[in-house]
């Protein structure tokens, strides 16, 4: 089974890194960010790479808590976009508990 993956239409899809530029995996990996009110950073990411060193699926998705520019608070994966986006809000609520005042869906990741 593939270690790398790149998103197509919201679909995870195996691929042979021989034959493709990890950069272009890589494109605009975010997808989303939300900054909350106490200055916490919220941010979900396609990874490309499979962060599951045991059982189960792919973990190609990542969401972060950074407190500030360096230092991370939680880390959390998953295996599909729909976990990740969910993950994501999950989060926010955890640390935010408010409405955050910017969120940013990236869109061009979907143009790969």
């Amino acid at each position: 089974m593939s270690r790398y993956y790149k998103l197509v239409d919201k679909e995870v899809i195996p691929i042979d890194i021989t034959d493709t530029r990890m950069s272009d995996c890589l494109k605009n990996n975010r997808i989303l960010k939300t900054r909350l009110d106490d200055g916490r950073l919220v941010s979900t990411v396609f990874l490309s790479l499979d962060h599951n060193f045991g059982e189960g699926g792919p973990l190609v998705f990542e969401t972060m808590v950074f407190c500030d520019s360096y230092s991370e608070e939680e880390v959390d994966r998953y295996s599909t976009y729909d976990e990740a986006v969910e993950g994501h809000w999950k989060m926010v609520r955890k640390y935010g508990g408010r409405r955050p005042h910017d969120v940013e869906l990236d869109e061009e990741l979907f143009k790969l």
